[in-house]
């Protein structure tokens, strides 16, 4: 009974997510849905959303939020990650897994440990944005608390997560990127019906 009850709730959060995110193609309300949801559906202290740049080889965050609002452990939206020197998000990118790291782990990743503990985080979850086969982002989410940390059914639900968030910003970039494209075109007509209606080099400049 309890495995029921808590399997039904996950699938009432990933249909909420489903739809939160699938109302809006306006891209920023987007990311902020994925943030809000994901604290909390994993009741979690942070959660930044990262959009993956594969030709530059960095991650750059879109939005972040935590459960206080609290300014100051707000990741700034345009923060670029180097991924040559992040190898645990290079790896959950690549490998399209969710990777946790625990402050106590002195094998983890330096750079990331680092971070934790100028924040006070004590766990940290990296769950990759899943479309298809690639992975266009990474949701990072953090827990500061010492008696708690991310158990499987949070990493499966995080993962679950992960590719709904991935499907519902792949769908708002390309309804922008198409937004884009039809007030190019329409412009450029606009310019070329304008200089064709001339013979006035004055007129036409």
């Amino acid at each position: 009974l309890e495995q029921t009850l808590v399997r039904t709730r996950e699938l009432e959060t990933l249909l909420e997510a489903a739809q939160a995110t699938s109302t809006t193609l306006d891209l920023n309300e987007v990311f902020q849905s994925v943030v809000r949801l994901t604290i909390q559906a994993l009741d979690v202290d942070d959660c930044a959303v990262m959009i993956y740049d594969n030709v530059e080889e960095r991650l750059i965050v879109q939005v972040s939020g935590n459960r206080n609002d609290d300014p100051d452990r707000a990741v700034p939206a345009g923060l670029e990650y180097d991924l040559f020197q992040y190898t645990a998000k290079t790896r959950a990118l690549r490998d399209g897994q969710v990777i946790v790291i625990r402050s106590d782990e002195v094998n983890s990743d330096r750079i990331e440990l680092e971070e934790m503990h100028r924040l006070g985080d004590t766990s940290r979850m990296l769950v990759p944005l899943v479309v298809g086969d690639a992975s266009i982002g990474l949701l990072q989410v953090a827990l500061q608390s010492y008696t708690r940390s991310f158990t499987h059914r949070d990493m499966r639900m995080a993962q679950a997560l992960g590719a709904q968030a991935g499907a519902a910003v792949e769908n708002a970039r390309l309804s922008t990127e198409t937004s884009s494209q039809v007030a190019q075109s329409l412009v450029i007509n606009e310019l070329s019906r304008a200089i064709s209606s001339t013979m006035d080099l004055n007129i036409m400049i």
